[in-house]
């Protein structure tokens, strides 16, 4: 346990190398039961950029519980308020300049959040090059900014919808192949008085998709499957909805479009950070063993994730403190059940606004 100084003075912001060294070290304090040896974090260190120090570790389980890891990097668009120490990583810096210029034309700061999350998938190069990250974007501009409790958000219209994903999409370097399955999606989830969260354009991944994540009411969700026409196995998505979000009102849905809809199907479980306070983080890691998604040690290990602490970054000489938080996700595939765990961290106190 490291020693608690209240009264530190931190800076504003983390500079690249303390956010280096952060990504570096929280990789090498994941447990060994979630960390299969080869996944090597050392090229995502370098992607550590000036303006951010909130990440996650996708963790993938696949075939006898081995897993595969992912990187996500959560990057504010507006150019930080103080000069940064030292420049964008040449990796983020084409990425970083074109979401600026989406992020400034038409109304776009009054629909979306300013900032994004950047992917980036294993293998994280093709030959001697990174591939090109995916890139989501969140269709609420005022999540974590202290928006009155109950207060409704601003519906897009399907027009606005379709367009804000034409530019974002043109500026990651994506296709707009998937406009029209994406209308359809968003008028089904309005009609069942759901809302569209989040838009992702992955043009790293073969077909370059699109990812929609959606919230629903669970008294409408079966309904707007229906309705939506659905081609997977809408009865073992059912079972597994009913499974995953049975202590929420709601239902959180990611899908994939490929020029239409695929098979696949993920339903999300966001958890509240402090690790003693949310018991629906328990009974979510059960149901990944019931369904030997995960080993024992490992659902042990990642009860074991979320808490806070401090540590000395780079070459600070005040320690930060610092956040971990886990969300899972449950996916429905035409191979079976797949479970990702989302293993956060964060230098910020708060969990979205900088």
């Amino acid at each position: 346990m490291e020693p608690s100084l209240a009264g530190a003075r931190r800076s504003v912001e983390p500079s690249r190398n303390c956010i280096a060294d952060l990504i570096s070290w929280s990789w090498a304090n994941v447990d060994p039961a979630l960390a299969t040896p080869g996944n090597d974090p050392s090229l995502v260190a370098s992607l550590a950029s000036p303006r951010s120090s909130m990440f996650y570790w996708e963790l993938h389980f696949e075939e006898q519980q081995q897993t595969t890891v992912d990187f996500l990097l959560r990057l504010p668009i507006l150019p930080p308020k103080h000069t940064p120490a030292a420049p964008e990583p040449a990796a983020l810096a084409r990425l970083v300049g074109a979401l600026e210029g989406w992020f400034s034309t038409a109304d776009t700061a009054q629909q979306c959040h300013d900032s994004a999350w950047i992917e980036f998938d294993r293998p994280w190069t093709d030959g001697a090059a990174l591939r090109p990250p995916g890139v989501s974007v969140c269709l609420d501009p005022d999540i974590g900014k202290n928006r009155p409790r109950g207060s409704p958000r601003r519906r897009q219209s399907t027009a606005a919808v379709l367009d804000i994903f034409a530019r974002f999409s043109q500026a990651c370097g994506g296709t707009n192949d998937n406009l029209a399955t994406l209308a359809r999606l968003h008028e089904a989830i309005a009609a069942s008085g759901g809302e569209l969260r989040h838009l992702s354009s992955m043009s790293g991944r073969p077909g370059q998709p699109a990812k929609v994540y959606a919230a629903l009411p669970r008294s409408t969700w079966h309904s707007f499957m229906v309705s939506l026409g659905w081609t997977g196995d809408t009865d073992a998505a059912f079972r597994l909805g009913e499974l995953v979000c049975a202590e929420s009102e709601r239902i959180n849905l990611d899908f994939e479009i490929r020029g239409t809809l695929t098979k696949r199907l993920g339903f999300e479980v966001f958890f509240d950070p402090s690790p003693a306070l949310d018991p629906s983080r328990a009974t979510a890691l059960a149901l990944a063993r019931s369904l030997e998604l995960i080993s024992a040690s490992q659902a042990a290990a990642l009860a074991r994730w979320p808490g806070s602490f401090k540590r000395v970054l780079g070459r600070e000489s005040s320690p930060r403190r610092l956040h971990r938080w886990l969300d899972l996700k449950f996916v429905l595939s035409t191979t079976g059940i797949e479970l990702k765990a989302y293993l956060g961290f964060r230098s910020q106190e708060s969990m979205v606004s900088d």
